[in-house]
């Protein structure tokens, strides 16, 4: 049983995740991009102040090192501060962005599971065609959310969140009645 949990974790984490992302998206979708820009903008904060501070920590060491991690890290200390603290000014263009970037992670998300399903037939496991389906719905709902983030102007920036948050539903659902072709036919084989 730990076995079979430890085999199907990695799809039951990204199943919970597309419906906690698509329920956000729902409920409140410039409230939720807002959120999630700001998560990214302290990431980049904390990332990049580390690599400031180290930087002045090997300078003082009077270690050789590169002035180009200090550049980098002072362009992304502005990004994180930009977007940390004007994201609800920045909404349109960040919603925009944020639907290419949901659009990124689906296709990364179907690079993954098309990963899985090969490495699972690989290893001489019957897989169902539906997880193959679930890959590359996710591939091609990604393709999709980032040609419309570029074609769509602006003053709809906001339905590419509910689109994305309908494409993560369908994915999710794709992800289920795959997980459920794949445990059964584990079982089967016994």
């Amino acid at each position: 049983m730990k076995k079979l949990l430890k085999s199907i974790l990695p799809v039951l984490i990204i199943i919970l995740a597309e419906i906690t992302v698509a329920i956000f998206l729902f409920i409140d979708p410039i409230g939720f991009t807002t959120w999630v820009v700001r998560i990214l903008g302290i990431a980049m904060l904390c990332a990049s102040l580390f690599y400031i501070v180290r930087f002045i920590i090997l300078k003082i060491k009077k270690e050789d090192t590169s002035v180009v991690p200090l550049i980098i890290s002072v362009i992304v200390l502005a990004a994180g501060i930009i977007c940390t603290f004007f994201a609800p000014q920045l909404l349109n263009v960040l919603t925009k962005a944020t639907a290419l970037v949901f659009g990124i992670a689906m296709i990364i998300s179907g690079i993954i599971k098309i990963n899985m399903y090969i490495d699972t037939k690989r290893e001489g496991f019957a897989v169902s065609v539906i997880s193959l389906l679930s890959s590359i719905f996710s591939l091609l709902f990604g393709i999709v959310l980032i040609i419309l983030s570029f074609a769509v102007p602006e003053t709809v920036a906001n339905a590419y969140l509910y689109v994305a948050a309908v494409g993560l539903l369908l994915e999710a659902a794709f992800d289920i009645v795959a997980l459920v072709f794949a445990l059964r036919l584990r079982k089967k084989i016994g």
